[in-house]
């Protein structure tokens, strides 16, 4: 049958992009059966087929027979499996955008758990294993009119600019963003919107606040309320400890004045008070609520202190980094000053307090010197909070979502690694699974080439670096297995949704390209698809205006020669029609590989008809079941629920053997 840009039905032209060997599809993801799906893409004639589900309840409603049932049904035709993992954030964010690390760590062992199931469709060795990247939580707005605009500047708490510049000496550019969001890191929480906005300023000036400069705003306000708390705390025990040196020394003048005849438990020897017994009684009593109001807020200054140094500690400053070193330097010789004088002002309260009969002089020098020493301590206190430097209390959410998903996919692939090297006939840590990490919307974390590509080598590194360290792995051997355990799943319709930012059609085209030639290096999957470029439409490869040919062009010059899943379901769902036709026009791709091309010639390959073929199957569709005839006589026993035909009254589940 000759087809639209083919010499025959056989031989290819010199354009040539996709064989139809790497072309795949999906299975329905809104349902467990994926067995029953596995054996409908492959009456399709489809032979790579995606088998998972969006929802985790779901995928663990897959019983593990089904596994083994799709690896034999793989082995027989001669298919490729590979899997999409439900939809679970693996940097650990729930469905309101809240984050802890606990749902990190719940999502890590849960995408260990995906891993460890989905490794049991291996024919012989690793297969692929689709994640999302961190998918429902808004990141960033951009704006194609931005672009090139603003400079790349760093805000210093000092209000400073340092343009940053590339190797040939140039300033280097901002992406253009419109607005953007950030987690308070030690809330776990999304803060607003910090939008791009022009500030009219006196003299008719404007000034560009943009996202960035407003996450610096952000954090220096956040960590300024921070030291104002401190300096309250402080300034309420410097008043305190003012209305204690008083009532110490009201009362020690009425002891001295020789007034006051009280017994050991403080009743007056004389049987009722005198006025001056009572204001000695009533001093003690002040004293005691100031004592106690005081140990009160140093204790809350105290643990308050402690906190910022711990967030200093922890988050990186946002500016100087020297400035960060010093402090680093400075604090423990601080630590230790405070605590002496501490300790020399509680002695002297406690002498005073005592009621050992000190001479005039002697009480006067204590008085002097506690209250110089309190002087000196207040102030100590207020340098030191002054200088706490700011830390970056606030990051942008891309950078935050993306640290925290290396530290899952790194570790769940450890985990995994622990686990299954424990299994009888494992078979080497190279047939571990392969996790394909998939770009999202260019609006949210990992969304674009640079951020995916980032969290890929920074996984690949935090992974080799656990093999290393736990178990005796040499580096290079580490490095190269994490290389190829660990890649990108790259969806050409995902990135083709900047559009939104107001590209025109050449430059979404130039940018998806520039996009897809950066990410190539750690490209291991490859996700088709078509649309527009506003909405996620799903259509087939040459029905919206993705360059998917240009895509793959790019990615196969570096070296990609994995899989190309065509996910065109809601054109299915939409308007009933099987696009496999249009697909393999598209891709000028040839109906068999040279091997089925010569079983062909001596009439042993299947009859291959357009008009037979039944609606094609992909996301969101569910299909009707299909049989196992044309997969040999161990399939066809399958019972009805797992989408085969039944010989007997017994499947070959039962435990019974069929009549």
């Amino acid at each position: 049958m000759v087809r639209k840009g083919y010499k025959n039905s056989f031989e290819k032209e010199e354009w040539y992009v996709s064989p139809n060997s790497k072309l795949g599809s999906p299975t329905s993801p809104m349902t467990p059966k994926q067995l029953a799906e596995f054996s409908s893409r492959l009456n399709e004639g489809v032979m790579n087929v995606e088998v998972g589900t969006i929802q985790p309840d779901k995928f663990d409603e897959i019983p593990m027979e089904h596994f083994e049932a799709i690896k034999q049904l793989s082995k027989i035709t001669g298919s490729n499996v590979s899997v999409h993992a439900p939809i679970i954030d693996p940097a650990g964010f729930d469905d309101k955008g809240n984050w802890t690390e606990h749902q990190r760590k719940v999502n890590q062992n849960q995408i260990v758990s995906i891993l460890d199931k989905s490794s049991k469709l291996s024919k012989n060795g690793t297969i692929p294993v689709v994640l999302h990247g961190t998918a429902g939580v808004f990141s960033k707005q951009h704006d194609a009119a931005l672009d090139n605009q603003i400079e790349w500047v760093e805000y210093t708490a000092k209000g400073k600019s340092d343009p940053k510049k590339d190797d040939q000496g140039n300033i280097r550019y901002r992406e253009g963003l419109r607005s953007m969001t950030a987690v308070d890191q030690s809330e776990g929480k999304l803060v607003a919107n910090l939008e791009y906005e022009e500030k009219h300023m006196p003299g008719n000036k404007k000034e560009v606040w943009d996202p960035w400069r407003r996450l610096h705003s952000a954090n220096v306000s956040k960590w300024d309320s921070e030291k104002l708390q401190a300096f309250s705390y402080q300034n309420d025990l410097s008043k305190l400890e003012e209305r204690q040196m008083k009532l110490m020394q009201k009362i020690n003048s009425i002891k001295k004045s020789g007034l006051v005849n009280l017994d050991e438990n403080g009743n007056p020897k004389q049987g009722q008070f005198s006025e001056w017994e009572k204001e000695y009684v009533n001093a003690k009593m002040g004293l005691a609520t100031v004592d106690g109001h005081i140990k009160q807020i140093d204790k809350s200054l105290g643990s308050h202190l402690l906190e910022m140094h711990h967030k200093v500690a922890k988050y990186k400053p946002v500016s100087d980094t020297e400035e960060y070193k010093k402090y680093q330097k400075e604090f423990p010789k601080y630590q230790k000053t405070f605590a002496e004088l501490e300790n020399k002002i509680d002695g002297l309260k406690n002498q005073l307090e005592s009621n050992r009969n000190f001479s005039e002089d002697e009480r006067k020098n204590m008085f002097n010197e506690y209250q110089q020493l309190s002087t000196i301590k207040d102030s100590q206190l207020l340098h030191h909070i002054t200088n706490l430097p700011t830390p970056e209390l606030i990051k942008p959410t891309s950078e935050f979502a993306m640290e925290k998903t290396v530290e899952t996919v790194a570790g769940a692939m450890h985990d995994l690694y622990r686990r299954k090297k424990k299994e009888k006939g494992f078979g080497g840590i190279e047939t571990l699974p392969t996790l394909a990490i998939e770009n999202v919307s260019p609006n949210m974390p990992l969304g674009t080439a640079a951020e995916l590509k980032k969290a890929i080598e920074d996984s690949r590194k935090a992974f080799a670096a656990k093999l290393v360290e736990h178990d005796k792995f040499n580096k290079k051997k580490a490095n190269a297995v994490a290389k190829k355990l660990i890649g990108a799943t790259w969806d050409v319709g995902h990135i083709n949704l900047l559009r939104r930012a107001g590209y025109t059609e050449e430059g979404l085209k130039k940018r998806t390209i520039e996009e897809s030639k950066e990410i190539a290096p750690v490209v291991k999957h490859l996700h088709i698809t078509d649309n527009f470029g506003f909405g996620d439409t799903h259509l087939p490869p040459g029905m919206g205006n993705v360059p998917i040919r240009e895509i793959v062009e790019v990615l196969e010059k570096q070296g990609f020669e994995g899989r190309r899943i065509i996910e065109a379901g809601n054109f299915v769902k939409e308007f009933g029609i099987s696009p496999t036709h249009d697909v393999l026009e598209y891709f000028k791709s040839p109906i068999y590989s040279d091997t089925d091309a010569s079983l062909y010639r001596m009439g042993n390959g299947p009859y291959w008809q357009p008009e037979a073929f039944p609606a094609y199957g992909s996301n969101f569709v569910e299909f009707p079941q299909q049989n196992f005839n044309l997969y040999g006589s161990s399939f066809t026993s399958l019972p009805e629920h797992f989408g085969g035909q039944v010989g007997g009254d017994k499947s070959r589940f039962s435990g019974t053997p069929n009549a």
